[in-house]
């Protein structure tokens, strides 16, 4: 928010009358009781106040914003190394299958290992898949529209 905005708002609430009642007393306390000099006074201790929140809101967004990115890296980060573990201990271990001579009851312990171990990896992967959903899902419905 910039100065004049903050500013422009104060006029608004002072024409309204909506005034911030310790805030008021504060200038009518600083004025000697001058009406006119407590307006004034109003006027800038108001606007200063919205300013400050102003950036503490600032600072928060973007400290979200920040959080937010850190979150979707991580998700696009564990579907990377599920997707990589899946293909590195996958492939491998067809090609032994497939070139591996050795007897038909090697060949079926063989496929047993390879099922469990793509099944757990699929698993994984399916929920590293889910999790990404859930983030962005939760990122969507805090984003301003």
């Amino acid at each position: 928010m910039t100065e004049e905005e903050a500013y422009a708002q104060v006029a608004s609430e002072l024409a309204n009358r909506d005034l911030r009642a310790g805030l008021w007393t504060k200038a009518m306390a600083d004025s000697l009781g001058n009406e006119n000099v407590a307006k004034s006074l109003y006027l800038k201790f108001r606007a200063e106040q919205i300013l400050a929140e102003s950036r503490v809101s600032e600072a928060q967004q973007r400290k979200e914003k920040a959080r937010d990115e850190r979150l979707i890296t991580v998700a696009i980060w564990k579907v990377v190394v599920v997707k990589s573990l899946f293909i590195i201990v996958g492939a491998p271990f067809l090609c032994l299958l497939i070139l591996a001579d050795c007897t038909l009851v090697v060949r079926g312990l063989m496929v047993l290992i390879g099922a469990t171990l793509g099944y757990g990896l699929y698993k994984l992967l399916r929920q590293v898949e889910e999790d990404e959903r859930t983030i962005y899902s939760d990122l969507q419905k805090r984003r301003p529209r």
